[in-house]
């Protein structure tokens, strides 16, 4: 059922995007009809009143279009203020971070551990060494129960490992595992949905991805910060849309003010007015939307990465819509497999 609702998910989206390409190019074409106009109403002002009539429309469209976005940068602002509220009632402690791993993977574990530690990531692992039996049970069944994300190195036989993937599986921990070889196997005891990151890749950029998302699927208050970049991305994208939607509709707005102007000349006023307030919660609406579509992308990461829904083969490409924006979230990317590895039996 998980699976299902992943699926669906991934094809709204599709059909979506579909959605707004159509819809952009809808747009274009309006430009080219309605860049005629222009051109005309331009040819008119310059006949009747020379220089100083062109030189008005072009003030006028420039005055509107400053007073919009002066407008806008204020709503903005508050949403930028809402983010800083959202990352002081994050975690602002280091997320803690149990490295489980077979035994022959000890020197590999240590330099991670080291590579990993910093400001916001405390990475720890429970060395093995001779000790009672339930000591051993009993330290372990603590670190799993308190660390904040499960990082798997996989061996490629049964070991206690899977114990541990299973406990935080239960536990419903965020849990992240690392390939080692290409015939690495996925563990008996966990699901195919977990990202997997390729160790070689995080090698050349020294575990900095991994260090990115961890803090990305663990609600650190570092990363609430960078949503809002991610927001001011997507925005940034779509200024194309915007851009047309302002030219299509003040135009339209324009031709209306001509033939109002003749009837009632405070008719044609509200109109501007009203074409001033419409573009301007447009501009506003893009960008909580984006926010909000960032937000709602990190969720659902966070919630792969417990898996609470399903996902198996779709992890990556479910993740990659919200790590899709930036050039260090690209990277991450591309340190996952877009596969998970074969199952044992």
């Amino acid at each position: 059922m998980n699976m299902t609702v992943g699926k669906f998910q991934l094809y709204l989206r599709r059909v979506t995007d579909a959605l707004v390409t159509g819809f952009r190019y809808a747009l274009f074409v309006s430009v080219i009809g309605l860049l005629a106009y222009i051109i005309y109403r331009t040819w008119s002002n310059y006949y009747e009143l020379g220089w100083s009539g062109i030189v008005g429309i072009w003030l006028n469209m420039l005055r509107h279009l400053i007073l919009m976005l002066a407008l806008a940068a204020g709503v903005i602002a508050v949403v930028a203020i809402a983010v800083g509220i959202q990352a002081i009632t994050g975690r602002w402690r280091k997320i803690r971070i149990f490295i489980s791993y077979q035994h022959e993977h000890l020197m590999l574990v240590s330099n991670l551990k080291s590579a990993l530690n910093s400001p916001w990531l405390e990475a720890d692992f429970v060395p093995f060494s001779p000790a009672d039996h339930d000591t051993i049970i009993d330290t372990v069944r603590r670190r799993v129960k308190e660390t904040d994300i499960l990082l798997v190195l996989p061996g490629s036989d049964r070991s206690f490992v899977d114990a541990e993937i299973l406990a935080a599986s239960i536990l419903e921990k965020p849990i992240v595992f690392l390939r080692l070889s290409n015939d690495q196997t996925t563990p008996d005891t966990a699901l195919k949905g977990y990202p997997v990151f390729d160790l070689l890749k995080l090698q050349e950029h020294q575990f900095r991805p991994l260090q990115r998302f961890l803090l990305y699927v663990s609600r650190s208050s570092r990363d609430m910060v960078r949503n809002f970049i991610r927001a001011s991305a997507d925005f940034y994208k779509q200024f194309d849309l915007i851009f047309s939607i302002y030219f299509v509709v003040g135009s339209m707005s324009r031709l209306s003010y001509d033939i109002l102007a003749t009837v009632n000349v405070a008719w044609a006023s509200t109109l501007g007015l009203a074409f001033l307030w419409l573009i301007t919660a447009l501009l506003v609406g893009i960008f909580v939307v984006s926010y909000a579509r960032v937000v709602i992308e990190r969720l659902r990461a966070i919630r792969i990465v417990r898996q609470r829904i399903i996902t198996g083969d779709l992890t990556f490409e479910l993740l990659a819509k919200g790590l899709g924006r930036l050039r260090l979230d690209l990277q991450v990317l591309n340190c996952i497999l877009r596969h998970s590895p074969p199952t044992r039996h």
